[in-house]
């Protein structure tokens, strides 16, 4: 059995799986840039994301990517 950990908040992932459907969502990974997320790791990536977008008055996608990519980097050191 492989233990998969998320990359965020180091934490092993109980069960992990990487197929959505809703019975498995509390335990369903992420993959991004080869970092995994778990369902808790994504949420902090996410409000690190959004919180830094917030500062915008528009959205442009690049934008998203490029401050994914920092804040990813930055919660996975």
């Amino acid at each position: 059995m492989t233990i998969t950990y998320c990359d965020v908040t180091k934490k092993p992932i109980d069960r992990a799986s990487n197929t959505y459907s809703w019975e498995t969502k509390e335990r369903r990974y992420d993959t991004i840039k080869t970092k995994d997320l778990s369902p808790e790791g994504m949420k902090k990536l996410e409000k690190e994301v959004f919180d830094e977008m917030d500062k915008s008055r528009t959205f442009n996608f690049m934008e998203y990517k490029k401050i994914l990519a920092q804040k990813l980097e930055k919660l996975t050191q």
